[in-house]
């Protein structure tokens, strides 16, 4: 009884400190730092929020932004706020539901690892990067908390499909995708490994007709692929239906349909954007309206990989010189690197097991980062304050999530021995070089959190 009142006592102080460290980090900086709304994209989503609030909901954004963020900050509007208070208010919202995701990841975590590696996590994910997202008014950490939970449900039907993981999966993606749009790739891809799959099987059942698993199996992902379609439909559909009223397009959104296939930003200035495209499909010649068909007829094989190289060097380098998270990236994937050659005979056997999972995985950092290397030319112009990760940002829970579930999976059984009889797991030692590193490092992004604007 004794011993739950100290670790009861301890966990609560613990979680009060951090709580004051946050909360005390992030005021300094809404009100110190980000005190312009004009500033970046939050003029914008105020000005959303605001024509939600006052249209009685019946607006849906710009179809630049999702509605999903602007709708929450709207049910906090008031009349007689002006954008000064209505920004204020929205910074600390946003602050609390940036809190309140990195306890639900807590919770999270703790379904798959130990509390000493769930809290390495945390602290992780809320020294390099949601202190330095949590004071704005904008989607960024709600938008990341989503995907992640997105990508966490597309792994769980790929690893045994079901139907309600698959009607919860299409759910979520569709809330996702009403946080930005950047969470469709996620959902396509995962579409076409179904499809993949579904034929994979349908050719084995035609071999070995009498094979009950292969039709079992058959049957599970042609159900699967049906419902996270529908989940996901009706998720949306008062959204898409409302696109279809106004652009003509179900899937309308000017940097998917327009603005991924210029060069620069400079043209989707003086293009769709000068014809007031997110108010209507743009009132221009087709000939000059940019599509895929049309920038691929226009480019050559050999300025479009440059395009994607170039876009992709930029990303690299914009996170390299970020608030800190990139460091960490390479610091899990070095342990990655080392457990997979250590228990390289077991890790192939369960690669084999696992096929689709891990191929997935793989095609989804791939694919968002030759995206973001594509549109990179296009938000180039914008990067210098606060959108210079904002993107590649989004892959970087599921990425410590994906790794963490191998390192601590597989570094079962590899110790390093010291004195006689003595030995101490890799885990551990992980563990604890994680906690050696984040510590100070805590305390210069705090520094640097309260000091710069998003960290730049």
């Amino acid at each position: 009884m004794k011993k739950r009142i100290i670790k009861f006592s301890l966990t609560a102080l613990i979680f009060a400190a951090f709580t004051i460290v946050f909360f005390s980090a992030v005021s300094y900086h809404i009100d110190n730092v980000n005190t312009k709304y004009y500033v970046g994209d939050q003029q914008n989503y105020i000005n959303i929020a605001k024509k939600m609030h006052t249209s009685k909901y019946t607006y849906l954004g710009d179809r630049n932004r999702m509605p999903i963020y602007p709708f929450i900050q709207a049910l906090f509007y008031k009349q007689d706020m002006n954008d000064e208070g209505f920004f204020r208010q929205g910074k600390y919202i946003n602050a609390f539901l940036a809190f309140s995701i990195l306890v639900f990841l807590l919770f999270i975590f703790r379904k798959y690892f130990r509390l000493f590696y769930s809290i390495n996590l945390i602290l992780v994910l809320t020294f390099t990067v949601f202190i330095f997202k949590a004071g704005y008014f904008q989607c960024e950490v709600l938008y990341y908390f989503l995907s992640f939970l997105s990508f966490l449900a597309i792994l769980y039907l790929l690893i045994n499909p079901d139907w309600k993981k698959a009607l919860a999966c299409g759910v979520i993606t569709g809330i996702a995708y009403l946080a930005k749009a950047s969470a469709l790739p996620a959902l396509l891809l995962f579409l076409v490994f179904v499809i993949v799959k579904f034929l994979i099987l349908l050719f084995l059942r035609l071999l070995h007709k009498s094979s009950i698993s292969y039709k079992d199996n058959f049957l599970k992902n042609l159900s699967c692929l049906l419902l996270v379609s529908i989940a996901f439909l009706l998720t949306v559909h008062f959204y898409i239906s409302d696109n279809k009223q106004i652009f003509g397009r179900y899937f309308y959104n000017v940097n998917s349909t327009f603005y991924f296939w210029y060069d620069s930003w400079g043209e989707a200035e003086e293009g769709t954007r000068s014809y007031g495209d997110t108010n209507g499909w743009p009132d221009m010649p087709p000939d000059q309206i940019p599509s895929m068909q049309k920038y691929f007829q226009e480019h050559s094989i050999e300025e479009i990989f440059k395009r994607v190289i170039s876009g992709v060097i930029i990303v690299l380098k914009k996170a390299y010189r970020s608030h800190g998270w990139f460091k960490y990236c390479y610091i899990y994937l070095s342990a990655f690197f080392l457990i997979f050659v250590l228990n390289f005979n077991k890790v192939k056997k369960d690669f084999r097991k696992y096929f689709y999972v891990v191929s997935y995985v793989f095609a989804y950092f791939i694919s968002y980062m030759l995206l973001y290397g594509w549109y990179a030319p296009v938000s180039r112009a914008n990067w210098p304050l606060i959108y210079g990760d904002r993107l590649i940002l989004s892959g970087f829970i599921p990425f410590l999530f994906v790794v963490s579930i191998f390192i601590t999976r597989y570094s079962k059984g590899i110790f390093l021995s010291y004195g006689e009889d003595k030995k101490v797991s890799f885990i551990t030692i992980f563990n604890v070089l994680i906690l050696y590193l984040i510590v100070p490092d805590s305390l210069l992004l705090i520094k640097k959190s309260i000091t710069m604007f998003a960290g730049k």
